[in-house]
């Protein structure tokens, strides 16, 4: 049976996002046939979000309604090198636990990290999506994986845009940065074009 996760960012004991990441599980559960979408808020309550610094909160949540709730202490990856990886990817438009496929692609990839290339269209690295930068703009790939939290929270208040983005295409950027939950656009953490191998 298929199991699906939230990763949301808790700062100093407050959760991140809330609302975006419970319209992503009630979108998942509905999509899938199953009208009883938990609380998000809810849910939360039964753990200890009493701490400091900024932990992960990881949701594991299923069409049995059976709920699994972890927390770790995050620590964000030193990104040196990225490997473009041609694949045709399974369909990943839902965040699933199972996610077999693409530590196997990292695994081999013999990189710090990897960027998805699908039919030549730039989607997603392994851990996030990403957005690149021509010297004026951020445009981010209109070809993800995933439609994240923090890209959907940044398309809607125009920090970055979308394009289609081919391989090909990527000599014309400065930089990149990734974005997920866990890595908000605020920590400005730009990555050189260079790393991409």
């Amino acid at each position: 049976m298929c199991r699906f996760i939230e990763t949301i960012r808790s700062e100093d004991g407050v959760i991140q996002q809330p609302d975006r990441h419970q319209q992503r599980m009630s979108r998942t559960l509905r999509d899938h046939g199953f009208s009883a979408v938990p609380s998000i808020h809810e849910l939360l309550k039964a753990i200890d979000m009493n701490h400091n610094g900024r932990v992960r909160v990881r949701i594991e949540y299923g069409l049995d309604g059976k709920v699994n709730i972890e927390q770790f202490p995050y620590m964000r990856k030193t990104i040196s090198s990225m490997r473009l990886t041609l694949i045709q990817p399974p369909d990943y438009r839902y965040k699933y636990a199972d996610r077999a496929w693409i530590n196997a692609l990292k695994d081999n990839s013999q990189s710090d990290e990897i960027l998805i290339v699908r039919d030549h269209c730039i989607t997603d690295a392994s851990i996030a999506n990403v957005a690149f930068f021509d010297g004026h703009t951020w445009w981010t790939p209109d070809t993800p994986l995933l439609h994240g939290t923090e890209r959907a929270r940044l398309l809607e208040s125009g920090i970055i845009r979308e394009a289609r983005i081919l391989d090909h295409d990527l000599q014309s950027f400065l930089r990149f940065r990734l974005m997920n939950a866990m890595l908000p656009w605020e920590d400005e953490i730009d990555h050189d074009m260079s790393v991409i191998t």
